[in-house]
């Protein structure tokens, strides 16, 4: 079983019948600069960004895709796939669940552990639960032209 669905976001969308493969590249790469993706490669049927966290820690926090530091789009057999990755939030979010666990080490290593969990949870979790429905209809609205 592997555990890196934990920090990667996949799926992919149809393309239309009128849209071709480069089209769609176009306007994803629109939605990356958008969302302060940089494009950092560009080929034929593929585009791949990089973002690290530490690039602009204080950045907006309102874009759909800031969580996530690393992104590959391909055009294959009628559709654009993706692959999203936030391993930088994850690593950041358990770090502050670290924290969190020191301070609940005074109560015992139980509620530590508990309160670190719960800190890890509601840190990463809930960004992540938030950007998956943005990111997903974002990228389907742009791959579409909406």
């Amino acid at each position: 079983m592997k555990l890196d669905f934990i920090w990667h976001l996949r799926g992919s969308v149809v393309l239309g019948a009128s849209t071709s493969g480069d089209a769609a590249l176009r306007r994803v790469e629109r939605l990356l600069d958008k969302q302060r993706k940089p494009v950092t490669e560009r080929g034929p049927n593929y585009l791949v960004f990089q973002d690290p966290l530490w690039r602009e820690p204080f950045g907006p926090n309102w874009l759909a895709m800031v969580i996530y530091d690393r992104g590959r789009f391909w055009v294959e057999g009628g559709r654009v796939f993706y692959e999203l990755r936030s391993l930088h939030g994850m690593i950041f979010c358990l770090l502050g669940a670290v924290m969190v666990f020191l301070f609940g080490l005074a109560e015992g290593l139980a509620n530590g552990l508990k309160l670190a969990a719960l800190a890890f949870g509601w840190l990463y979790g809930m960004n992540i639960l938030l950007a998956l429905a943005r990111v997903q209809s974002a990228i389907r609205k742009a791959v579409e032209g909406a």
